[in-house]
């Protein structure tokens, strides 16, 4: 490894350990070995015993039943846009709209997310991905490998130039040349041979992959509801800010606030506590704890 990727994957581990802080005060896991064959089963909720569809256990409450977290946040305006999120609020309410292949659970277990199982190739390069077969998007279209591999894959496209193109994408092999225009994007280590398997080919072997998934970067998009080059204004549109998390967005403005309202089509009810969350944006400290 060059002084140039060295610096990177530094950079990345501190991003990661910054970034996991914000999302739980559990005390991060412990990574799996790289050649361990894993599928988290003892860590989720995926077994037909305690996993249900949403649509089987979701009702509507009424507006005075409902349970509503309300949270503040610093400043004004959202991006739910996951491949230009850098920073800890933004994750925060993006882990309740998102799902990537793995998640934390509040305890700070990792356990399997949109993918239902993995493992991982003897030298810790491969890592193959089992996509769960009743994953859908907010708006009841099923999950697919095929929107992975365009959410990855756009990370580190030169076009859209995200800023973790090379410190989250360059774990993965040719991440960085193709980041910088070298290499065709058909040259970057991911596929999708079929709707339920995605393969990820790594640079060179990371015990700590698993909990780098966790990152929105690599949450999935669907490429006819994404729009490159507007600055995100399309996830803050009701109309294209398609899901794939325990919640959905219902209302947005860009300077009081948003909420968000169960997935009825996520497909682990357990995981939507609340009926609703709603983030209101608030810079002074007084006025948030007055507000509440």
């Amino acid at each position: 490894m060059n002084i140039r990727k060295a610096f990177i994957f530094l950079l990345a581990v501190v991003m990661l350990t910054v970034t996991a802080c914000g999302q739980s005060q559990a005390p991060a896991p412990t990574a799996a070995p790289p050649a361990a064959t894993t599928t988290a089963a003892a860590a989720t909720t995926a077994a037909p015993a305690t996993t249900t569809t949403a649509e089987a256990t979701t009702t509507a409450v009424p507006a005075a039943d409902q349970k509503v977290l309300r949270v503040t946040v610093g400043g004004e305006g959202a991006i739910f846009d996951p491949q230009f999120n850098s920073g800890l609020d933004s994750s925060n309410y993006m882990a309740q709209m998102f799902e990537g292949l793995l998640y934390y659970e509040p305890d700070g277990v990792l356990a399997n997310g949109a993918a239902s199982a993995y493992n991982i190739s003897d030298d810790g390069l491969v890592w193959t991905f089992e996509i769960r077969s009743d994953a859908k998007w907010s708006d009841g279209k099923k999950l697919v490998a095929g929107d992975f591999l365009y959410s990855f894959t756009r990370l580190v496209d030169p076009e859209v130039n995200s800023s973790n193109a090379q410190t989250l994408g360059g774990f993965i092999k040719n991440g960085i040349e193709v980041s910088e225009g070298d290499l065709p994007l058909d040259q970057f280590g991911v596929e999708a041979p079929d709707d339920s398997t995605f393969i990820v080919t790594l640079e060179a072997p990371c015990s700590f992959f698993d909990d780098m998934l966790t990152h929105s970067s690599f949450y999935p998009l669907r490429s006819d509801v994404a729009v490159d080059g507007d600055e995100g204004r399309w996830s803050r549109s009701l109309s294209t800010c398609i899901v794939n998390g325990p919640y959905k967005m219902t209302a947005y403005d860009e300077y009081t606030g948003f909420r968000l309202e169960r997935n009825e089509h996520y497909y682990n009810a357990n995981r939507q506590k609340p009926d609703a969350i709603e983030f209101k944006f608030m810079i002074n400290e007084n006025s948030a704890m007055a507000a509440f």
